[in-house]
């Protein structure tokens, strides 16, 4: 085990040192040198070897031949290669298997968001009942019985024992270590030209400019982890509006990471598309008939060979896959593991997730009232994914009971922001570039207004 251990250490220590020389911070298409993780579950090898153990361990399921690594599966880039997944009693799911890859970065999981954390993500699935269908308790009694988890669980959580919390933790722990390798792409990012040819240089440009990818699939991890509904022909799942009844989240899904998306196919969240091309052709044409399409599905009229260099481009994001150690797994002999936990050589970052209201599944919410033409005393501005006010960027403020705020879309992309605090509920709907909403907030109490689309925006008005 010991060994084990500094295999895993060595290969952490490198993984961050590689990318420490090679990653420039200023560069945005570049994954960041460090991982981040919340201050209650710091990355450790030892954390992670019990991460790993639990990740391949079929025991955490209800008939015991089902383990995370059954649905993401790393020889398959960390998802199943089917359309949907197939849970407990070989029940075929209704949505694809999202890859692992950077979900450390994510700020929210799963395709309809109900998840916000890795620790939350990692126990959904071993309660579903067409997943892992395990009761918790049964999986922590499993756990307890077997020496060689008490001991793992004892050196990586000194004190907290074998609990539901630990249970989560470890296997977050593990997943935080699923990031995007070197690809052709971030070595051309880093100024290696001969990296990729010219098509793929030129797909950039599509995919930058007249392709509209980057407005959704922007930044090193190619996610805005927002949610919106692409224009899937037939498509009967109410995707985020399941969890956020609103009409701009019916049939939304949240956009997925392109990391090695040359090895996650078949694509969309219901697996409908078997290749890239068709994915391209789909949104070439500006997806297909239906209710609630995203604005932002447009269109694009891309030539063939637009079309050749956009695939190339994508290509490119994939990397060498992650090099993985099916563990020998804990058994019920008598006997201990010997563990001994190592230290990072670089700090991780504490995640700073804002907190957000649990969402009642019934809620309807109610429309916006407030006449536009009533005289706004501040006016509250959406920029790059974020509130201002006075040109400064704000996450609280302090109004009057009786007060009317404007809202102001100044950003590149639409917003659609919501309330569901108990001191004010609306929906202000779907707002383009320049668009503007006001709202009277008449009761006090703190209102938690929210982007649906974006779920990282989020400002707290104190009203008074």
């Amino acid at each position: 085990m010991k060994s084990i251990l500094a295999w895993f250490a060595l290969l952490i220590v490198t993984m961050f040192a590689t990318e420490s020389i090679a990653a420039p911070a200023q560069n945005p298409w570049l994954r960041p040198e460090t991982v981040p993780a919340p201050a209650n579950n710091a990355t450790t090898p030892v954390r992670v070897e019990l991460g790993r153990n639990l990740f391949f361990d079929p025991r955490l399921s209800g008939s015991n031949w089902i383990s995370c690594a059954n649905c993401h599966n790393p020889a398959l880039g960390w998802s199943d290669g089917l359309p949907t997944a197939i849970g407990n009693n070989m029940k075929i799911l209704g949505r694809a298997t999202p890859t692992l890859v950077n979900t450390a970065y994510n700020k929210i999981q799963m395709w309809d968001g109900r998840f916000r954390t890795l620790e939350e993500q990692a126990l959904g699935p071993i309660t579903a009942e067409g997943e892992m269908n395990q009761n918790l308790d049964e999986v922590l009694d499993k756990l307890s019985s077997i020496p060689g988890y008490v001991a793992l669980f004892a050196a990586a959580y000194p004190g907290e024992g074998i609990t539901k919390i630990t249970l989560g933790k470890a296997i977050a722990a593990y997943e935080r270590t699923i990031v995007s390798n070197d690809a052709p792409f971030d070595r051309w990012q880093r100024g290696s030209e001969r990296a990729v040819d010219a098509s793929v240089k030129r797909g950039f440009d599509v995919f930058k400019g007249k392709g509209r990818c980057e407005t959704c699939h922007g930044g090193f991890n190619f996610t805005d982890d927002g949610f919106h509904n692409t224009g899937l022909k037939g498509n009967t799942d109410p995707g985020r509006y399941a969890k956020v009844p609103l009409k701009a989240m019916r049939g939304a899904f949240k956009t997925p990471t392109l990391r090695d998306i040359a090895l996650t196919g078949p694509y969309m969240h219901d697996g409908r598309y078997a290749t890239l091309e068709d994915v391209i052709n789909h949104y070439d044409r500006g997806g297909d008939k239906g209710d609630n399409v995203d604005e932002q599905i447009q269109k694009l009229g891309l030539t063939p060979q637009e079309k050749t260099d956009l695939l190339a481009f994508l290509h490119s994001l994939t990397g060498q896959p992650m090099q993985v150690v099916v563990p020998q797994l804990p058994n019920r002999v008598k006997g201990s593991i010997g563990t001994t936990a190592v230290a990072l050589n670089k700090p991780v970052l504490e995640s700073s997730l804002p907190p957000v209201k649990k969402l009642d599944n019934n809620f309807l919410p109610s429309a916006s009232d407030t006449p536009n033409s009533l005289v706004a005393k501040y006016e509250i501005l959406q920029n790059d994914k974020s509130f201002f006010y006075k040109g400064k960027q704000i996450v609280t403020m302090k109004v009057q009971a009786g007060d009317t705020v404007q809202f102001h879309n100044e950003d590149k992309v639409s917003h659609n922001l919501y309330s569901l605090s108990e001191a004010k509920t609306f929906d202000l709907g779907t707002m383009r570039k320049g668009e503007i909403r006001k709202m009277t907030f008449d009761q006090r109490g703190d209102v938690q207004v929210q982007c649906a689309i974006h779920t990282d925006m989020l400002l707290v008005l104190d009203v008074r």
